[in-house]
C-alpha cells in the first residue's frame, strides 16, 4: 500500500508539471494567436482576456491597482484565465469544424453595448475602439418628484459609458469619449425618462470625433421602442446644453489638443443630435420635440442656432415646454395642480434649483428649511413645502427661467426634451450594483486626470483595468466598506458579454482614401530679391 501511494504521487506531480507548463505556453502566446477570428470580424464579441489585444504580454500577467503599482495575480486566477483561454479555443475550433460563423454583432442588438458598437464601426476611418458601458440595477428613487403629492413610485438607473481609442494594433489606448446619463421609470403611468446628464472628450479621437455617435444611439436606444430595454409606453429624454471646458475628464481642458465647442455651437450640436433620432423614429409612435434657449424669443433662437451651426433645422421643432400638451403622457401622475407634478427634478440642473427657491418661497420671503424635500406630505408643515408652486404656471416658470443667472450669465444655454409614446417589450440587460458604478466614476473623476497624452494613457490604463478587477472581485461577493455588494450576476460573464467589447473599423472616407491620408498641403514661400 505504501508503495502504491509513493508511485500515485509521483505520476500526480509528474502530470501537474506537464499540465502547468502547457497551460504557461498557451498564457505566454500573443493575444492575436489566442482567437484566430480577431482579424476577421469587424465587431468582436470575445469570451475571455483575449478581449485585451491592446495590451503587451507583461500586462497580461501584471494589473495596476486604481492608485497606482501593480498587483501581481494569484496562482489560481491565473489558472482561471488560462483554463477561460482554453474553453475559448474550443470553442472557435468546434464552430470552424461544423462550419459556423463566429459571434459578430449585428444591428439586431439586444443590448446598449453592442448598439453602441454596431454605431461606431460604421464611422469612417481606420482605428479600434474599446468600449466600457455601466448599466446600474434598478433602485428606489425618491428626488425626481419631491414636491408631488403624494410621491410617485419611481425606480433609477445609472448609465456610464467610456470609450477608449487605439489606432494601431500596438498602440495604447486612449480615452476618447464619455458619457453619463440616468434613466427614471414610473410605473404608475408606464413612462420613463432619460436624462443625459454629462458628455465630455479628451481630444485625443481621431476624425471624426466619435461623441456624436454615441450620444445620438444612447438616446435612439432609449426612444426606440425595437430596442428600449423598459416596459413603458412613454418615454422623455431631457438635456441641458452647457458650455464648459471638462465634465469627465479632469485637467482634460489644458490639453492642447481639446476644442470644446462654444455655448451656441454646443446648443446647434445637441439640436442635429435631437434631430437625428427623430428622423430615424418617425414611423414608430408619437413624437414631439421642444426646445428652449432661455432669454431668447423664438425666433432669435432660431437665427442664433442657424448662424452657429452648418445646417438648418430639419425636425418638428416646438420652441416652449411639454407641460401644457396632453398626447404624450407626462410621467407623473395627476395630483394637486402644482408646479411639481410636471417638473422634475435632476441633480445639478437649473430648474431643480429654480423649483426649491419656488416651493420656499412664502408670500415673497424665502425660507431656508432644514431639510428641503421632506418626508411629510401632511398637515401644515408639507403645504409650507410647497411653497409657491400651486401659484406659479409652467408658462410662468420658464418665463422666469429667462432671467436665472445660470442661464443668461453672458453665455447661452438650452434646454431640449423629446418624447415619444410607442408600447415595447422589455428585455433583462447585464447589470451592475450602484456601488460598482459609483466607484469607477471616482476612480475617473479623482484618481486620474488627462491634461497630457502620457497621462491620458497612464489613466486610461488605471481605469478600464478598475473595471474588470471590480467585476472580479464584487462577482465573488466582494465586501466593501458599506457592506457586502449584492450584484446579482456581476461577473466576469457580465463583462463580457454586457460591460466591455471593443469593434475594429476599417472604413473609408465619403471622399475615397482611409483616415490619414489627405491632401499634401504646400505651402508658398516668397521669392527672394536677388542682391
Amino acid at each position: 500500500m505504501p508503495t502504491s501511494f509513493v508511485w500515485e504521487a509521483v505520476f500526480w506531480v509528474l502530470g501537474k508539471c506537464y499540465v502547468n507548463s502547457f497551460l504557461a505556453a498557451l498564457s505566454g502566446a500573443p493575444p492575436h494567436q489566442l482567437s484566430p477570428f480577431r482579424a476577421m470580424t469587424s465587431i468582436t464579441n470575445t469570451d475571455g482576456p483575449v478581449a485585451d489585444c491592446g495590451t503587451s504580454d507583461s500586462k497580461m500577467m501584471e494589473r495596476s491597482s486604481p492608485l497606482g503599482g501593480a498587483v501581481s495575480d494569484s496562482p489560481i486566477v491565473q489558472l482561471q484565465r488560462s483554463l477561460t483561454d482554453i474553453v475559448a479555443i474550443k470553442r472557435d475550433l468546434g464552430q470552424v469544424a461544423g462550419g459556423e460563423k463566429p459571434h459578430v454583432v449585428d444591428n439586431m442588438t439586444t443590448n446598449l453595448r453592442d448598439s453602441l458598437l454596431a454605431a461606431l464601426a460604421r464611422l469612417p476611418g481606420t482605428r479600434t475602439f474599446h468600449l466600457h458601458v455601466l448599466l446600474t440595477s434598478p433602485r428606489k428613487h425618491t428626488g425626481l418628484f419631491p414636491f408631488a403629492t403624494p410621491r410617485p413610485r419611481t425606480y433609477l438607473q445609472d448609465i456610464l459609458v467610456l470609450l477608449s481609442e487605439q489606432r494601431t494594433g500596438d498602440a495604447p489606448r486612449k480615452f476618447v469619449s464619455a458619457l453619463e446619463a440616468h434613466v427614471y421609470t414610473v410605473p404608475s403611468t408606464r413612462s420613463a425618462i432619460l436624462y443625459v446628464s454629462k458628455v465630455d472628450s479628451t481630444g485625443h479621437a481621431s476624425a471624426p470625433s466619435p461623441t456624436y455617435c454615441l450620444a445620438r444611439t444612447l438616446i435612439a436606444f432609449y426612444a426606440d421602442p425595437g430596442t428600449r430595454p423598459l416596459a413603458v409606453e412613454h418615454v422623455w429624454v431631457h438635456l441641458f446644453a452647457r458650455a464648459q471646458g471638462q465634465y469627465l475628464f479632469p485637467n482634460s481642458a489644458e490639453y492642447e489638443g481639446k476644442r470644446p465647442l462654444s455655448d451656441i455651437r454646443l446648443c446647434g450640436w445637441w439640436k442635429r443630435v435631437f434631430e437625428d433620432v427623430e428622423k430615424g423614429l418617425r414611423d414608430k409612435g408619437t413624437m414631439r420635440l421642444y426646445y428652449v434657449l432661455p432669454g431668447y424669443g423664438e425666433s432669435e433662437a432660431v437665427h442664433a442656432l442657424s448662424s452657429g451651426s452648418n445646417c438648418g433645422s430639419t425636425g418638428s421643432w416646438i420652441y416652449g415646454h411639454p407641460y401644457s400638451q396632453t398626447e404624450i403622457t407626462l410621467p407623473c401622475p395627476a395630483g394637486k395642480n402644482n408646479l411639481g407634478h410636471f417638473i422634475p427634478s435632476f441633480e445639478d440642473d437649473p430648474k431643480s434649483r429654480f423649483m426649491d427657491e419656488i416651493a420656499y418661497t412664502t408670500d415673497g420671503d424665502v425660507e431656508s428649511p432644514r431639510r428641503k424635500r421632506r418626508r411629510t406630505e401632511t398637515g401644515e408643515e408639507s403645504s409650507r413645502a410647497l411653497g409657491e408652486l400651486s401659484k406659479v404656471s409652467a408658462d410662468e416658470f420658464w418665463e422666469r427661467m429667462s432671467f436665472r443667472q445660470e442661464c443668461v450669465a453672458g453665455a447661452v444655454t438650452g434646454f431640449f426634451t423629446l418624447g415619444i409614446s410607442s408600447s415595447s417589450r422589455a428585455e433583462m440587460m447585464g447589470q451592475v450594483a450602484w456601488q460598482l458604478e459609483k466607484r469607477v466614476l471616482t476612480t475617473l473623476t479623482l484618481q486620474v486626470e488627462f491634461s497630457t497624452e502620457e497621462r491620458t494613457i497612464r489613466g486610461t490604463e488605471i481605469v478600464e483595468g478598475a473595471i474588470r478587477r471590480l467585476c472580479e472581485g464584487i462577482g465573488r461577493g466582494e465586501t466593501t466598506s458599506s457592506g457586502v455588494v449584492d450584484s446579482g450576476s456581476t461577473s466576469l460573464s457580465t463583462y463580457y458579454s454586457d460591460i466591455y467589447g471593443s469593434v475594429e473599423v476599417r472604413n473609408e472616407w465619403a471622399g475615397g482614401g482611409t483616415a490619414g491620408t489627405g491632401a499634401m498641403v504646400r505651402v508658398l514661400t516668397a521669392r527672394k530679391k536677388k542682391q
